[in-house]
C-alpha cells in the first residue's frame, strides 16, 4: 500500500480511539445531568430558586451535548467503516486523505460544530453509498446549541419539585406549586361556598 496507505492507516486507528472518545464524553454529560439534577434538589430544598435555575440549565445543556455526542460518534462510526472498506480496495482519494487528516484534528480538539463541519465535508466524498440518509441529524447545529430554553428549564425545575415534594417560588410564571393539589384548592373555596349558600337562604326568608 506505500508510506500514503500506512498513513491513512494509522489515521483510521486514530479515529477509532475519537469514537471512542466521543462515547466518554457523551456518558460523561449523562453522569454530570444527574450531578446537576441533585444540585438543583438541594437548591430548592433552601428556597435557593435563582440557583436551581442555574443548575436546572446546566443539566439541560448537559443533556443537549451528550446528544451531540453520541450522534457525532454515530456519524464517526459510519464514515470510517467506509473509509477502512476503500483503504482496503485502495480507492481511497487524496481528497478523502486529506478530510481525513482534518477530522483527526477536528476530534482532538473535541468541538462539536467544528467535528460536525469535517463530517459534512467527508460525507459528501461518499453520497455514492448515501451515508446521509442512515442519519436525521443533518440540523446537528441545533443539537449543539448550548441555548437553553425557558420552558425546558422550568420542566425540569417542576419535575425535580414534585419527585422530592418541594414547593416552587411564585416567582417562576407558569408554574403551580406542588403543595396546591386539586383537593386543597377546594378546601380553600369552601369557605366562599358556605357563605354563598348562606346569603342565599337568608335572602328566601
Amino acid at each position: 500500500m506505500g508510506l500514503a496507505g500506512s498513513k491513512l492507516q494509522d489515521q483510521i486507528l486514530e479515529l477509532r480511539l475519537a469514537e471512542k472518545q466521543l462515547g466518554r464524553a457523551a456518558k460523561k454529560c449523562q453522569k454530570n445531568i444527574q450531578v446537576e439534577k441533585k444540585k438543583c434538589k438541594e437548591a430548592l430544598e433552601k428556597g435557593n430558586h435563582d440557583g436551581a435555575r442555574i443548575f436546572a440549565e446546566n443539566a439541560i445543556r448537559n443533556e443537549k451535548q451528550s446528544l451531540a455526542y453520541f450522534r457525532l460518534q454515530s456519524r464517526v462510526d459510519a464514515v470510517v467503516s467506509k473509509l477502512e472498506a476503500h483503504h482496503k480496495m485502495q480507492t481511497t482519494t487524496n481528497s478523502i486523505r486529506d478530510i481525513t487528516f482534518s477530522l483527526d484534528k477536528a476530534l482532538q480538539s473535541m468541538n462539536i460544530e467544528q467535528i460536525s463541519q469535517v463530517m459534512d465535508k467527508f460525507e459528501s466524498q461518499f453520497e455514492d453509498i448515501d451515508l446521509r440518509a442512515q442519519y436525521v441529524d443533518g440540523a446537528i447545529s441545533q443539537t449543539t446549541a448550548l441555548a437553553t430554553p425557558s420552558d425546558q428549564v422550568d420542566a425540569l425545575l417542576q419535575k425535580v419539585a414534585d419527585e422530592n415534594g418541594l414547593e416552587l417560588a411564585d416567582t417562576l410564571d407558569g408554574l403551580i406549586p406542588v403543595n396546591q393539589l386539586p383537593g386543597e384548592k377546594q378546601k380553600q373555596q369552601r369557605p366562599d361556598d358556605l357563605e354563598a349558600r348562606f346569603a342565599a337562604l337568608s335572602s328566601q326568608k
